[in-house]
């Protein structure tokens, strides 16, 4: 006469496309011809599996489940479904100005994102693209560039996945150039005669 047995299941997580994350099964009553099995697809299809821990890499958000089989017993399964979220990478898209100058204290280019996947954690400014400090502007897709001081910064935005649990990227760089407001003068006033 073979036990009931049965079977529990943890490990629910959320993870960026692409990683791992581990599921931890637990069975009691085993027999040596219990036969285990997991499923990935709310127990649509099944496949046996050994061992109590599963590594799993799923591409898109997935239900799981473990079952065991005592036969002749019937088959138990675990409840409730293990739930991994699979959260898209995120795309950084493309910045680009609409002039790449302008004038001291008089004209700001503007910065725009387009083509992001992701929400916009904010902006960078940089004299070198070595050295990049916050430019601030969370969530915006655009942006007004710093005129107040003359010469060149790069910017660029660090963009995220929806749920925050891939790493953040950055978008391309963008050069900006501030002149400086030019002056004129002109002296020589004299008296001269015709010719």
């Amino acid at each position: 006469i073979a036990p009931v047995p049965t079977a529990t299941l943890t490990g629910s997580a959320t993870i960026c496309a692409g990683s791992s994350t581990v599921l931890t099964a637990a069975f009691t009553n085993t027999i040596a011809s219990s036969v285990y099995e997991i499923s990935d697809d709310n127990g649509a299809t099944w496949t046996t599996v050994t061992g109590t821990t599963y590594t799993v890499t799923p591409s898109t958000t997935r239900n799981y489940f473990v079952r065991i089989t005592n036969s002749p017993c019937a088959t138990v399964t675990s409840a409730p479904a293990v739930t991994v979220t699979v959260s898209p990478a995120p795309v950084a898209g493309t910045a680009t100005a609409n002039t790449p100058t302008g004038c001291v204290g008089v004209t700001a280019p503007t910065i725009t994102l387009t083509g992001s996947s992701a929400v916009i954690v904010g902006w960078e400014i940089s004299t070198d693209q070595v050295t990049w400090t916050s430019f601030g502007n969370p969530g915006a897709a655009t942006i007004t560039t710093d005129n107040t001081l003359v010469g060149d910064r790069w910017y660029r935005a660090e963009v995220r996945d929806l749920l925050n649990v891939c790493s953040h990227v950055k978008s391309n760089m963008v050069k900006i150039t501030i002149a400086p407001v030019p002056t004129a003068t002109l002296t020589g006033s004299a008296t001269i005669c015709a010719g």
